[in-house]
């Protein structure tokens, strides 16, 4: 299991979307949201910090999102930005429900039940906060809309994971919205990405400042480490491992995979530099535990 990451960034307007590998952690806990157009308050394992603001509670939607200051049942998706809605997620914003009158979709999964399900990884203070939605389309409740949204401790970045979607992006809102100004969209009705896999939501740092994000998983057991940073200028970066350079890669996208090759336990410390300089990011850990 991994047990989580940390780093330290500036408040800042805009997240950037990256692919990631990984699926869905199962939801162990039933919310009770079991209805059409329902949304159920729920409070959070930790606090958590969305752009600049920090929440003890989400409220989550039947539709697919997750609002920190509104209760809107709103079943009929929209382009970003939702206005006035300000700090929400929206994992796949779509005419949902998670009730249980006999729908086929909602017989296939655990238990035979739809509905919203958390489950919490990690320890403190790198616990994870997975909420899972089993639901079935409104318009056709023999169709499965899985998917999941990950809120990591410590951070203000975020996860969605997508299982089986089956009307993918077409008829669906994903992104993330501070305000009516400042918004992020991935995908709305057909145009953006792909409802696949998973996205990594990391909020961008300060203008002139390199910011860096860490997100650990295993490979066939193997400890992996995905990095990703914004803001140097200069042709080449420099990457630490626990204070000892381990590559020089060119500036190209901002990304690069550590694969340790280690299995069980492990705790890393990682830092960019623009190559040669001592203009680096802030330091990021990646914990790794037994599982």
């Amino acid at each position: 299991m991994i047990q989580g990451m940390t780093a330290e960034v500036c408040p800042a307007n805009h997240y950037d979307i990256h692919q990631i590998r990984g699926s869905i952690v199962p939801g162990t806990t039933d919310i009770g949201n079991h209805g059409d157009n329902q949304v159920t308050t729920v409070a959070l394992p930790f606090s958590y910090t969305l752009y600049d603001q920090t929440f003890n509670a989400v409220n989550l939607s039947s539709n697919g999102n997750a609002q920190f200051t509104t209760l809107d049942t709103a079943f009929t998706n929209q382009c970003l930005p939702w206005l006035t809605h300000n700090y929400a997620i929206f994992p796949y914003w779509d005419d949902l429900r998670t009730d249980n009158l006999g729908w086929a979709g909602c017989t296939t999964y655990p238990n035979g039940l739809c509905g919203i399900f958390t489950s919490i990884t990690g320890i403190p203070p790198n616990r994870i906060f997975n909420i899972e939605w089993r639901a079935v389309y409104f318009a056709n409740t023999t169709t499965w809309a899985n998917f999941e949204l990950r809120l990591y401790e410590g951070q203000s970045s975020f996860d969605v994971f997508y299982g089986t979607v089956d009307f993918g992006n077409s008829s669906a809102t994903a992104g993330v919205q501070k305000d009516d100004p400042s918004f992020d969209q991935y995908f709305c009705n057909g145009s953006g990405g792909r409802a696949t896999r998973g996205q990594w939501y990391t909020l961008e740092g300060c203008p002139g400042q390199i910011t860096l994000y860490a997100r650990g998983y295993k490979v066939h057991g193997l400890q992996t480490v995905d990095l990703f940073w914004s803001g140097p200028t200069s042709g080449n970066i420099d990457i630490y491992r626990n204070r000892v350079l381990i590559a020089t890669v060119p500036n190209q996208g901002g990304f690069y995979t550590d694969h340790i090759n280690r299995t069980g336990r492990g705790t890393y410390t990682y830092r960019v530099c623009e190559a040669g300089s001592t203009n680096c990011s802030n330091q990021v850990t990646v914990t790794f535990g037994s599982g």
